[in-house]
Order: C-alpha cells, then sequence, then structure tokens
C-alpha cells in the first residue's frame, strides 16, 4: 500500500507525522478497544504503509504509550485553559465538572483507553507515570481552587485535599461508570456530585444558563 500524499508534503516534520498517527490510533483504541486493533488497522485507517508506524514507533504497545501520553497533555491544556480564563475558584469548579458532563474529547478518550490499558497483563511504567499525572494535576488543580475559594471568604473551611480527591475520584467513576453502562444517566450523576461538591463548600453553584 502506497502512502497518500498527505505524509508526503514538504515541511511535514517527524513530529507532525507521528501525532496523525496517534490521532487514529486513539480513535481506534476509543471505538474498538487496544487489544482488538492491530498495526495494519492503523495504517489502513491513516492510508499509510505499516512501515511509517513503525519508523515512529516499536509496536502496538508503544503507540498506546505515546498515544496515552498525547490525551494526558490534551487533558491538562483543557484543565489550564479553564483555569486561565476564570477569576472566581466557583466557576473554575463548575467549569471542570460541565467539561465532564459534555464528555468532552480528549478526555473521555483518556479513561476508556486508559480502562482497557488495566486490563491488559502486561504493564508500562511510562503509561502508569502518565496516567498517574494526569490525576495528580487535578487534585493539585483542584486543591489550590478550593484553598483559592477559602483564602477569599466564598466557601468554608475544610480540607481542601481531601475534598479535591473526593471530586477527583467521583468524576472519574461517573466517566468509566458511563463507558461500561451507557444506558446511566451520568449527566444527572455530575448534576448531583456538583450539588454535593458546593454544598460541602457552603456555595451555591451558578445558574446552568450562567454557566459556559
Amino acid at each position: 500500500m502506497k502512502t497518500t500524499t498527505s505524509w508526503r508534503k514538504p515541511g511535514r516534520n517527524k513530529i507532525g507525522r507521528s501525532d496523525d498517527l496517534i490521532n487514529v490510533a486513539s480513535d481506534l483504541f476509543m471505538e474498538r478497544g487496544f487489544e482488538s486493533v492491530t498495526i495494519k488497522d492503523i495504517a489502513q485507517s491513516a492510508g499509510v504503509n505499516t512501515a511509517l508506524i513503525y519508523y515512529y514507533f516499536k509496536n502496538k504497545e508503544d503507540l498506546l504509550r505515546a498515544t496515552i501520553e498525547s490525551l494526558v497533555d490534551q487533558a491538562l491544556l483543557t484543565y489550564q485553559e479553564i483555569h486561565a480564563k476564570h477569576d472566581h475558584p466557583k466557576d473554575v469548579i463548575n467549569d471542570w465538572i460541565d467539561t465532564h458532563v459534555q464528555v468532552r474529547d480528549p478526555i473521555r478518550k483518556l479513561v476508556k483507553i486508559s480502562l482497557d490499558y488495566c486490563g491488559l497483563s502486561r504493564k508500562s511504567r511510562q503509561i502508569d507515570k502518565a496516567i498517574n499525572r494526569f490525576y495528580d494535576n487535578e487534585r493539585d488543580m483542584l486543591t489550590k481552587v478550593i484553598t483559592q475559594g477559602m483564602n477569599k471568604k466564598v466557601f468554608d473551611q475544610v480540607d481542601a485535599a481531601r475534598l479535591a480527591a473526593f471530586i477527583s475520584m467521583h468524576l472519574d467513576g461517573i466517566m468509566v461508570a458511563s463507558v461500561i453502562r451507557p444506558e446511566i444517566d451520568s449527566e444527572s450523576a455530575m448534576e448531583f456530585l456538583r450539588q454535593v461538591v458546593f454544598g460541602s463548600l457552603g456555595a451555591e453553584p451558578a445558574p446552568e444558563n450562567g454557566r459556559d
């Protein structure tokens, strides 16, 4: 199979081409599961020769590592953008929950592909590190925002780190449940979590029409 011209454009560098392959792989891993997808499947979907994939990645496991690391980077960028556009800590928490309510990529892909990875018999230290990096950063962000709200007297005094861990764990739990049991009403579950969180903080969440 010949490579398509899109992979041969002048000026396309190694990073750009490997990122394209990661995007194709993440879609297939999300839709069909890691174990059922082959390198040949990825090559066919990308319109390239399998040799090009092996040029950038050692094997399918190495491509999985790169995919999860890329999704973590994208998810953390989403958090940074949320934090940057809000001045009020309540708005940051609302927006972070809204991101999960709307099941935005790349978080949805990250949860599904990470769930598949956890079922594999062989584990990767690099993948474990990437997944932990996402959750560590999420808890740190939430801890800082809750602390900021307490310092501004808009939140009650709570154990910020413990509440941040609670939020992170339950966001993840709802997302995982929505993958395993797509019939559940994940949006209602997220809204109930929102009420619990702001109730613990002694604050009212912004009305739905007042959020982005």
